[in-house]
């Protein structure tokens, strides 16, 4: 079992798929299809005058996907099959929904469906020629001449596909950034950059500026390099840090890189406005890349507010973090009943970090994973009294600065 910066990954089956799907999907020429429909085949029987004609843009997803899920598991796919199609109506894209509805076609021993539900698949971009190959939840229909055939067009066509190649490339990103009530051209302010968690974008991020009391520094909400396909339950665009592949030679390739945006963002807003220092906010996802980029930029950095996420201990070499002590604070919070990242994580930094004599603030607050008003507040007082401090002295990590 692997920990990715928000997510725990198992090295099992499904997991497998899910990293195969999302890879595929992200190169696709298709991948902003949608049913738009998804209550019936035929527009002559819509009445798009009727209240309900809109019902189905704010359907509830999340149970009838838990369903398809459970029902899978238990082994009972019609049920399954049963749910897979009903998501599929409502976005016939998803290819977590695609590829299980394979998959149970296949278990139900009907090839005809199954080869036809994997070809939409790969219509829409899956290329993972080995996976489909090879998966053994497709034996039963691999002999089948009408499977067979597709599987002999997928194998033709692999070949010819020849090697993934990942390159680094430059491009331009959208940044969100809001100034001061109070902003004054003739000074200088503190920055702020904030780090959304994964499958959430920079505009929702903003939020967080909001909830702040009259802050008296510039917040700035860059987006990730990397979209991901729309979660069908939140049905909305799901931007990462990071990208699902378990080549770990590839995360010590793209980490760096998510880290050198981070700072070309800061260099940018610092090239358009006064900034004296530095802070960067991360929640969740991320929390990793707040830290990342201040450990391996402390000169450009001054400090870290870490919500709910983890210390990437794996790419952060004690020299390195010992290295900036000196020269970036840490406050971090997190919420008791946090589900989905252990507030343990954020306990661990914490000692991790204090025996290597950082400065660090901890609170915990009642909540999961979730950035509550009050907490933020705390957060931006933090800061505030920092600023309070520099303004009177040279930057230097003052202990009593809690």
């Amino acid at each position: 079992m692997m920990v990715r910066y928000g997510l725990t990954i198992n090295s099992n089956r499904f997991i497998f798929i899910l990293s195969s799907l999302i890879t595929a999907w992200s190169l696709s020429p298709c991948r902003a299809q949608n049913n738009p429909s998804g209550f019936s085949d035929s527009p002559e029987f819509i009445d798009p005058v009727k209240p309900e004609a809109l019902d189905f843009l704010s359907a509830d997803l999340s149970i009838p996907r838990e369903k398809a899920m459970q029902a899978y598991e238990k082994k009972d796919y019609t049920i399954a099959a049963r749910y897979f199609l009903f998501l599929l109506h409502h976005k016939y894209d998803d290819p977590i929904s695609l590829y299980s509805l394979a998959s149970c076609y296949a278990q139900l021993g009907k090839p005809e469906p199954a080869a036809k539900t994997l070809l939409q698949l790969l219509n829409c971009g899956f290329s993972d020629v080995q996976l489909l190959l090879n998966d053994p939840n497709f034996n039963r229909v691999r002999n089948s001449p009408p499977f067979d055939g597709l599987m002999r067009n997928v194998k033709a066509w692999g070949e010819n596909l020849g090697e993934l190649l990942w390159v680094e490339s430059r491009s331009l990103t959208r940044c969100r950034l809001k100034l001061p009530d109070s902003y004054d051209p003739s000074k200088s302010y503190p920055l702020v950059i904030g780090l959304h968690g994964w499958c959430n974008k920079c505009e929702d991020f903003m939020s967080v500026a909001g909830a702040m009391r009259k802050p008296h520094f510039l917040f700035a909400a860059p987006e990730t390099p990397y979209l991901l396909p729309s979660d069908i339950v939140r049905r909305k665009p799901c931007y990462s840090w990071d990208f699902y592949v378990e080549d770990k030679a590839l995360w010590q390739r793209a980490d760096p890189l998510v880290a050198d945006n981070i700072i070309n963002v800061v260099k940018e807003i610092k090239q358009r406005y006064r900034i004296n220092r530095v802070y960067l906010l991360g929640h969740s996802q991320g929390v990793s890349y707040a830290y990342l980029t201040a450990m391996t930029h402390p000169d450009l950095i001054n400090g870290v507010v870490c919500f709910a996420g983890y210390l990437p201990t794996e790419i952060l070499s004690e020299d390195l973090l010992r290295n900036a002590a000196p020269r970036v604070r840490v406050y971090i919070a997190h919420g008791k009943q946090d589900r989905s990242v252990d507030p343990e994580e954020s306990r661990k930094a914490r000692k991790i970090l204090e025996k290597l004599d950082f400065s660090v603030v901890y609170q915990e607050f009642e909540g999961g994973h979730e950035l509550p008003a009050p907490a933020v507040e705390d957060a931006q007082k933090w800061i505030e009294r920092i600023e309070e401090t520099e303004a009177k002295a040279p930057l230097q990590n003052d202990p009593q600065i809690q």
